[in-house]
């Protein structure tokens, strides 16, 4: 979805790959708004990728902040945005 609500279709090859930044990314990259749409009766496969840092803490790399690009976030640990999500979502 574009950030004015519009949908934008895209057709794939049958063996494109998708990826997409997931939340604890967003910044200069954004977590997009997308569904899928499936026609048919073929197999589609969907797989879950998650990283995580030894220590937690996600935050920007220095060297993508400068003038024209300034922090929008502070570091945050990635642990407890998880069970904060999975909390919220259990209720």
């Amino acid at each position: 979805m574009t950030k004015d609500g519009e949908w934008i279709e895209v057709d794939y090859t049958p063996s494109s790959y998708v990826v997409m930044a997931g939340d604890a990314c967003m910044g200069r990259i954004e977590s997009p708004t997308h569904r899928v749409m499936m026609t048919g009766d073929k197999d589609r496969f969907s797989l879950g990728l998650f990283a995580f840092v030894r220590d937690h803490i996600i935050q920007i790399p220095q060297e993508l902040v400068d003038e024209n690009h300034p922090l929008q976030f502070q570091a945050f640990d990635n642990y407890k945005y998880i069970q904060f999500i999975d909390t919220a979502n259990s209720n």
